[in-house]
């Protein structure tokens, strides 16, 4: 039987581990902020202060990428085209989308807005994406 000499994982000799108190590391904490979860902090107080359904954010979050009819948006999405509808409405109310009639049956196009890209400019930046547009 033949012994091996130890690899170089095995010889690594660990270093003393420096135990900081309670208030030293919040003190570092609140030097470096977690930039992303301030960021996602601020999308859902945003949410909540807009009252944006979970509909309504995923169909920004589609049009972000580019303008599409609700048909489309319903395949998509995998929702009733009624249901894409009303939060397509709701959001053209608000201001976050447009609305534009297309072909000879008027079909509406909706495109995001500027004030629907701010909205998502937090989710977007906590989930490493920076918008299209």
């Amino acid at each position: 039987m033949a012994i091996s000499a130890p690899s170089d994982n095995e010889m690594r000799v660990r270093e003393p581990r420096v135990h900081r108190s309670e208030s030293t590391r919040s003190r570092a904490a609140e030097r470096r902020p977690d930039a992303r979860r301030g960021d996602l902090d601020r999308l859902l107080a945003l949410i909540e202060r807009r009252s944006l359904s979970i509909l309504e954010l995923r169909l920004l979050l589609e049009l972000e990428e580019g303008a599409a009819t609700i048909p489309q948006l319903a395949e998509t999405l995998d929702r009733d085209p009624r249901d894409v509808l009303a939060a397509g409405r709701r959001l053209a109310d608000v201001g976050f989308v447009r609305r534009r009639s297309i072909g000879p049956e008027r079909h509406g196009l909706y495109s995001i807005a500027r004030p629907g890209l701010l909205t998502l400019r937090p989710l977007l930046t906590a989930l490493g994406r920076s918008t299209a547009h």
